[in-house]
């Protein structure tokens, strides 16, 4: 017979107290896989075409990445870890840069909102325009506060 949500989750809540506890043994994880490798992953971009080798070399002249390896296929072994670490650097970098940007609008659009609500408004016109454009300005900000998930395919076999 199937347990309803309520024992299920009661099972649950048990079970969570004896780990915090430490009455029961933590989850074994699993061994890593040990994936063979039947070519390098430099011979790998190259059996991908001409338009892969392209897109390293534009990681390499345009980026500045140092994914040399991927086109001479030396190193073969460390390739992987080296791959790894840049797509880390990578993450790193556009998190940096992106939040960076960001702060950047944002003071502007401070200021700019500052130097509007400074301004003489006698005019109602003028001042609906003004209240318009602070407006859209505070909405502009409300975006810039957004965050956004960067899909990526699952590049690691063992998570």
């Amino acid at each position: 017979m199937a347990k309803s949500d309520a024992e299920r989750a009661r099972a649950y809540r048990e079970r969570k107290k004896l780990k915090e506890a430490g009455l029961l043994p933590e989850d074994p994880k699993p061994e890593p896989l040990d994936v063979p490798r039947m070519q390098s992953l430099a011979d790998y971009v190259r059996s991908q075409g001409e338009e892969a080798e392209e897109a390293v070399e534009w990681m390499r002249s345009h980026v500045g990445l140092s994914v040399e390896y991927l086109a001479t296929g030396e190193h073969t072994e460390k390739e992987i870890e080296w791959t790894h670490n840049v797509i880390d650097d990578l993450e790193t970098a556009l998190s940096t840069l992106t939040s960076l940007l960001s702060g950047y609008w944002v003071a502007e659009i401070d200021r700019e909102i500052e130097r509007l609500k400074q301004k003489e408004l006698g005019d109602p016109a003028q001042r609906d325009a003004t209240l318009d454009k602070i407006v859209r300005f505070t909405d502009m900000r409300k975006g810039l506060e957004k965050t956004y998930r960067l899909s990526l395919p699952n590049y690691d076999p063992g998570s």
